[in-house]
């Protein structure tokens, strides 16, 4: 009501410092104005008691003027129309709405890993069709680009020489890839899931039985099984045995060698096993010796410990640098103590 009044502000400012003097000095009338606009818009204030404090305002402005019918001007009104019927059945689309959001705002860790593997899909197909003998431009530029970016399968690994070579690591590149996907996807859907039982419960299992399958179904009698697949197997379909690809196929495989007959003997078995355990027991040692071949320089520390088992601080520092933890410190005090006791017994009992 105070928007229609000339010189409101300075009326309402006045009024506060009437109220409260003490902070004449430190509350400006636009401090004033700016509290009363935020405590409208944050509705600190109900709306029953706003148009409460008006009315009472305005009767004591206007005594013999009656105002209940200047403020219900201002007041919004609804139609009442054939639409109202609408809102009802509408009110859980728009709740179910409120909770989706956009569907199609995919994160950029999904978009990043979808465009991942559509690359791999796309290079391990025109890797094949390298393979089959396909030499287009297109084909010949992603096999030399692979060469390049896929030349080894691991830093332990020795050199990809071939095309089966590169083919093997964009396959397991593949499989990481989409494993990863799907787990994040999973994570992702049990997230929307918790967030939305917290929010919407009812909408949560609503959700849940539209999404089992439809089951109300009958299954199908025995006699239709039999006739379904019987109508498939007993039809007799023969393939063309002149087809290109069966000639083509004969001719490129006359100039493989037969495989020679290979008779394994308990000889070869028990040598193969010497191998792998050798193998396994020095490949340790060989990791070793090859961070030792990796290290720039290596600390010198002198272990000194008295027969009471005491350390010094110069001593303590040493082994902080080379990272022994204070269990193995405490475990070497109490092995010297153990054996300065054992040394002592023994004299003592001659």
């Amino acid at each position: 009501m105070e928007e229609h009044l000339i010189g409101h502000r300075a009326e309402m400012y006045r009024q506060f410092v009437l109220k409260y003097p003490e902070l004449r000095e430190r509350v400006t009338e636009q401090r004033v104005m700016d509290q009363k606009r935020q405590i409208l818009r944050t509705c600190k204030i109900a709306t029953e008691r706003l148009e409460q404090l008006k009315a009472e305002v305005a009767k004591e402005l206007y005594p013999g003027r009656d105002v209940s019918k200047d403020i219900s001007d201002h007041e919004p009104t609804v139609d009442t129309s054939d639409a109202s019927e609408i809102i009802p059945d509408s009110l859980t689309e728009l709740s179910t709405a409120s909770y989706e959001g956009n569907k199609w705002k995919t994160p950029a860790w999904e978009r990043r890993l979808t465009h991942e593997v559509d690359t791999l899909r796309r290079q391990l197909g025109r890797l094949t069709q390298y393979m089959c003998g396909n030499r287009s431009k297109k084909v010949l530029a992603t096999y030399h680009e692979l060469q390049k970016d896929i030349s080894k399968h691991s830093k332990y690994d020795p050199p990809n020489r071939t095309a089966v070579d590169i083919l093997d690591t964009l396959r397991q590149k593949l499989a990481v890839k989409s494993n990863r996907l799907k787990r994040y996807r999973k994570s992702r859907k049990r997230r929307e899931d918790n967030a939305l039982f917290t929010k919407n419960e009812k909408l949560f299992y609503r959700r849940l039985q539209q999404s089992v399958n439809d089951t109300s179904g009958l299954p199908p009698r025995k006699e239709e099984v039999e006739k379904f697949w019987r109508s498939i197997w007993s039809e007799k379909v023969s393939h063309n045995e002149t087809a290109t690809w069966i000639t083509r196929e004969e001719q490129r495989m006359l100039e493989v060698p037969e495989m020679q007959h290979v008779e394994i003997t308990e000889e070869d078995v028990t040598q193969a096993k010497y191998s792998t355990e050798k193998f396994i027991k020095y490949q340790r040692l060989a990791e070793e010796i090859r961070q030792l071949r990796r290290q720039q320089q290596v600390p010198i520390v002198t272990l000194i410990l008295s027969t009471p088992g005491v350390l010094t601080k110069s001593l303590t520092d040493n082994l902080a640098k080379l990272g022994i933890s204070v269990r193995v410190r405490n475990k070497i005090q109490k092995a010297v103590i153990l054996d300065t006791t054992a040394i002592v017994r023994r004299h003592l009992t001659i």
